[in-house]
């Protein structure tokens, strides 16, 4: 009999194809983490033949604390009535690790993956011990074909001593029966028939890849959390700059936490206690410069732009504002590290310039916006994506500087988080020479876009648009005089422009803005829709509802948006650095903007939520409430969804109140 005997689910499988399935639950033994989000990682710690399975397991049984579950299950499997010898067989030994090693602590299973012809199963066994805080609930997902249909099953043992109750990492039931039906079932499934999808239209399949692979996994999540806890709060409270705090803070926590291990496991292979140094080139906020020089580590952030958060760390944060150019004079001989984080035109020369500083020297790199030496990057393959392009032409830009390139993937919230790291030379010391005559020639097959070199000369400037940027240099480009005093690497490479260009359509009138937002909102009310009924005041109670009826108006494309226009209106927004999108986006009180459609806002609807993202800015809230006039009270035919008392914004001129300045709070 069966040892899964139980089948709490089922559902027909849209592929007859059993590799499909194996490939689904090959994610769910790799990267349980994408489902179960207070996972770590998890880590295969053994790879078991069927005899070392059985063994593994009679050692177990030496083991008095053994409940009669796991007692069973192992007598099925000495006596063969559960494992089919037979059937193609993988065993693992998994180690399942905790993002919250503070409160959990890390729980082992054994997987048992078998194929048997067109059919498939994936045993999963939680493994009995004194520290583990897990208890015995096990489960199998399985892929059965029979009789012209195939279906995927959630099975459970019919031991009357399990508890409906799965909890990897804690003693409390958080995780039950129900969270695997409705939360690793459909993401099962899902992966079952993406598969199936990729192979039918014959797609590349990828295999199953794994995040952190060049550090210890175990040590990554302990350090990370020790870094978040130390750094995270903090600056997420503080944090001065328009962007989201929580993602920026987090990556950078991140990227930090994976550097220190390389660093760390890089002076263990040598034999010293020497805390490397580095360059972080297009070091933007900062932050990662701070962690890493917080945690003992010598190094300097460059960036062409000084940012406000940069004022908030302290003299012991070196952050320079300089407009980097790759040249003779760009090279850092005594450095140990070249870092390239998300630094856009600088990223392609991160290998040219760690290569050139010491054949000490090496670089961690995290591509993101596609640039080449000399401006934007494009794609030669239609068949890979451009991401994936232009990893690949970093990569090769790695390997012909002489370096032995890794790539790894972080645990980002970004869809760009591939990064190549450069730590092994190909060469010898002796052959660096060659070596760089290679790099040298490299360069010189780039195409030119213009037949001037350009050299940099520097001057301040005082904005009285941006206080920010009133210290900061104007890059000036002009022909270099001299080309062999300035010996630049690229004859044109341009830096990026130390002043930020604002895509918030400032320079628009008010009345353009207005008469703009007035005609969108009327085509959207022309739409058919479904009304909705306004809340009922205390003139209405006695009243029919034909008079709370509040149209919401359809929905319209950007693309429909634009074709309500003449060509010169559409011609002044194209001079923002912006356009529809960023000028819908303005009136937040108005309009909801969602990937390439807008729709008129509901503040009825319990979907709009009216909580602020970050904790500074509730206060502000509060102080903001009714110092601006309610559009919908103004413009719209039914007036506003809420009545006065519930608004934020002022319903007429009698409740207007004076807008606070926070600038000199």
């Amino acid at each position: 009999m069966d040892f899964f005997e139980d089948c709490v689910f089922e559902q027909n499988a849209e592929t007859d194809n059993v590799t499909d399935f194996v490939h689904a639950t090959s994610i769910w033994i790799n990267q349980p983490h994408v489902v179960d989000k207070r996972l770590n990682c998890a880590i295969i710690e053994k790879t078991l033949s069927y005899n070392e399975c059985i063994e593994y397991m009679r050692h177990l049984c030496k083991d008095k604390k053994l409940n009669p579950d796991w007692q069973r299950y192992i007598s099925t499997l000495q006596d063969g009535t559960h494992v089919n010898r037979d059937v193609e067989l993988q065993i693992f030994i998994r180690k399942l690790i905790p993002k919250r090693t503070d409160i959990f602590s890390s729980t082992s299973e054994m997987v048992i993956l078998g194929v048997d012809g067109d059919n498939a199963y994936a045993s999963f066994i939680v493994l009995p011990s004194e520290n583990s805080c897990a208890s015995s609930y096990n489960y199998q997902v399985s892929f059965r074909s029979d009789l012209n249909k195939c279906r995927i099953q959630l099975r459970l043992t019919s031991c009357p001593n399990q508890q409906r109750s799965l909890h990897y990492l804690s003693k409390k039931p958080r995780q039950t029966t129900e969270w695997l039906k409705s939360h690793l079932m459909p993401k099962l499934i899902a992966w079952t028939e993406q598969q199936s999808i990729s192979r039918l239209s014959n797609k590349t399949q990828f295999p199953v890849t794994t995040s952190i692979s060049l550090v210890e996994k175990e040590d990554y999540a302990t350090l990370y959390q020790d870094l978040k806890l130390k750094y995270g709060k903090k600056w997420i409270q503080i944090w001065p700059e328009k962007t989201d705090p929580f993602k920026f803070v987090y990556e950078d926590v991140s990227i930090a936490t994976y550097i220190l291990l390389l660093w760390k496991a890089e002076r263990e292979e040598k034999g010293t206690n020497e805390l490397q140094s580095f360059v972080d080139l297009g070091c933007g906020n900062g932050l990662l410069v701070h962690i890493l020089r917080s945690e003992g580590h010598p190094g300097k952030g460059i960036d062409i732009r000084r940012r406000k958060i940069w004022d908030f760390y302290g003299s012991d944060t070196v952050l320079e504002v300089k407009a980097f150019v790759p040249s003779n004079e760009s090279i850092f001989s005594e450095t140990d590290w070249i870092i390239g984080n998300h630094c856009d035109e600088l990223t392609p020369w991160i290998p040219v310039i760690a290569a050139r500083s010491s054949y000490n020297c090496h670089y961690f790199v995290l591509p993101c916006c596609p640039y080449d030496f000399n401006g934007k990057f494009s794609r030669r393959h239609a068949k890979e994506s451009q991401y994936r392009a232009y990893l690949n032409y970093i990569y090769n830009i790695g390997k012909t500087c002489g370096f032995d390139v890794e790539e790894d993937r972080l645990r980002l919230p970004s869809t760009k988080r591939i990064c190549h790291i450069g730590r092994k030379r190909t060469y010898e010391s002796s052959e660096s020479a060659t070596q760089n005559r290679m790099i040298s020639e490299m360069l010189s097959k780039v195409p030119s876009t213009s037949s001037n070199r350009v050299s940099l000369e520097r001057k301040h400037i005082n904005s009285s648009d941006d206080k920010m940027n009133a210290d900061q240099e104007k890059i000036v480009i002009k022909p270099a005089e001299n080309d062999a005093e300035h010996q630049q690497w690229s004859r044109n490479f341009k830096p990026r422009e130390p002043i930020e260009l604002t895509s918030n359509c400032k320079q628009l009138s008010r009345s353009f803005k207005d008469e703009f937002a007035f005609a969108v909102a009327s085509r959207l009310l022309e739409l058919p829709s479904k009304r909705v009924l306004k809340p009922m005041t205390d003139d209405q109670e006695n009243d029919d509802d034909s008079d709370r009826v509040w149209n919401k108006g359809g929905e319209l494309t950007l693309d429909a948006v634009a074709s309500l226009f003449e060509k010169p209106t559409m011609q002044q927004l194209k001079k923002e650095c912006g356009g529809i999108k960023t000028l819908l986006k303005l009136f937040h009180q108005v309009f909801i903007v969602s990937g390439n459609k807008v729709k008129i806002r509901d503040w009825s609807s319990s979907e709009i939520s009216d909580h602020c993202c970050y904790s500074k800015c509730k206060s502000e809230k509060e102080k903001l409430y009714k110092t601006k006039l309610c559009w919908f009270y103004t413009h719209h035919p039914d007036g506003c969804p809420l009545i006065a008392s519930t608004c934020s914004y002022a319903h007429g001129e009698s409740e207007l109140k004076e807008r606070p300045n926070f600038n000199s709070s």
